[in-house]
């Protein structure tokens, strides 16, 4: 016999469709924090589709216009990490049978019934699920099906929503008695995952992920050796203010002058007026630079944007060879609140690296210094700290506390030592500088 058939929707409400991106165009499509992230279509034939709540666009009841045998209905998933249900009822009858695979778009609707763990503790994991049956023979029924926000088909759906146990580079384990797991994000977060260089993607709860904003292209290949998975991301990826357009060197232009060791503007001077607009404010707690800016479910902590920023700033100091007081690099923060942030002095460098101490020349070792500072600030922003004395020297960390023979020792500094005091052993996600 007919009858009408309504359909309802149940949805998580994430705000943003991402960790770090959202969508606002006054269109039911939104990703708002009032907005749910599955939704009916609208305006769907032989349906009635209405909103509940105070959105008018969180289309969750949709009603067949007559009696009918059956019916289906179109949901849309508006986020990377939605989580929900759907439930159909007959009038006169009660609850509808589903018949054959809940599609959309010919694709099966993720399930959420397995997080690897044993929630009914009885050893076993996963092993009762929702079907109606006693499938452990406890005299229970689908007791074990606690789910985790996260699709079941996903590789790395092995553990709770909150896990933070991200584990050590493979080869660089820690001594035992140092674990540091983690890298604050938790398991559902990285499921969720974020627009990195305009793409989407879920990260590895099984690899440390740091993400590095990185406008001035500075070297970042030896941070890498550290074995961590480095993201690069762009302006608009991440939550920050940035600077406004200045004639940072007084001649009536702005931005002019770019890292490029040309003096583009020909006024005797290298590289002084870069683009402002590329520098995120970080004083006054302006910038929190946070990756997971948008977040509601299984959250650990605010995830920094780490920022490497090439500082057009230049003193000369005299002397051959000069004092070296001067640093070619610094990290923060420098107190509680300021997200990690790297500066590095590539004219104060090339001033130190020059015989004839100017700024301008690129000497063909600078950069392999430039790589080297780098590494040394990036290494401070993950709570490695400098050493000297009878330390190893050829660290990336080696400090000598004069910028001078920093720049000119040779070799220069090409990784992270491994012991004495093992630096590449040592940095942290989770520490008072990160």
């Amino acid at each position: 016999m007919a009858r009408f058939i309504e359909f309802g929707l149940g949805s998580s409400t994430e705000s943003g469709y991402c960790l770090n991106t959202t969508r606002v165009q006054g269109l039911w499509t939104d990703t708002t924090a009032e907005d749910n992230d599955l939704k009916f279509v609208p305006n769907q034939p032989g349906l009635e589709v209405y909103a509940e709540g105070a959105n008018p666009t969180n289309y969750s009841i949709a009603v067949t216009s007559q009696a009918v045998l059956s019916a289906s209905v179109q949901v849309r998933c508006l986020d990377y990490g939605a989580y929900g249900s759907v439930w159909a009822y007959a009038y006169g009858l009660g609850l509808a049978r589903w018949k054959g695979t809940l599609v959309e778009r010919g694709a099966q609707i993720p399930l959420d019934q397995r997080d690897g763990l044993d929630n009914d503790g009885d050893g076993r994991v996963d092993e009762d699920l929702v079907d109606m049956q006693d499938n452990d023979g406890d005299g229970r029924i689908d007791e074990d099906a606690q789910g985790n926000c996260i699709y079941d088909g996903w590789q790395w759906n092995n553990g709770a929503a909150t896990d933070d146990d991200d584990p050590e580079p493979p080869n660089q384990l820690p001594p035992t008695n140092q674990p540091r797991p983690g890298d604050l994000l938790s398991r559902y977060e990285e499921y969720r995952g974020f627009v990195i260089q305009g793409s989407h993607q879920r990260t590895n709860p099984n690899m440390k992920d740091v993400f590095i904003y990185n406008p001035h292209m500075l070297d970042i290949s030896g941070f890498a050796t550290l074995g961590l998975q480095i993201h690069l991301v762009r302006k608009g990826e991440f939550a920050a203010v940035f600077d406004v357009p200045t004639d940072n060197d007084g001649d009536g232009r702005i931005d002019e002058d770019p890292l490029d060791g040309v003096d583009n503007d020909r006024d005797g001077q290298f590289d002084e007026d870069p683009a402002d607009e590329d520098y995120p404010i970080l004083i006054e707690l302006r910038s929190s630079m946070a990756i997971n800016r948008y977040w509601r479910t299984a959250n650990i902590a605010t995830h920094p944007v780490i920022a490497v920023l090439y500082i057009p700033f230049f003193f000369t100091e005299p002397g051959n060879p000069p004092p070296g007081r001067l640093r070619l690099g610094t990290h923060g923060p420098t107190f509680p609140g300021v997200p990690p942030y790297v500066s590095i002095y590539v004219r104060q460098l090339r001033h130190y690296t020059d015989p004839n101490r100017g700024d301008s020349p690129i000497d063909p070792r600078d950069p392999a210094v430039i790589r080297f500072v780098v590494a040394h600030e990036l290494g401070n922003t993950l709570s490695i700290q400098d050493h000297t004395g009878a330390t190893t020297r050829q660290c990336f960390m080696y400090d000598t506390d004069n910028s001078y023979l920093n720049a000119n020792h040779d070799p220069i500094p090409s990784e992270y030592c491994g012991a004495n005091p093992g630096c590449r052993w040592l940095f942290s996600l989770k520490g008072p500088s990160y």
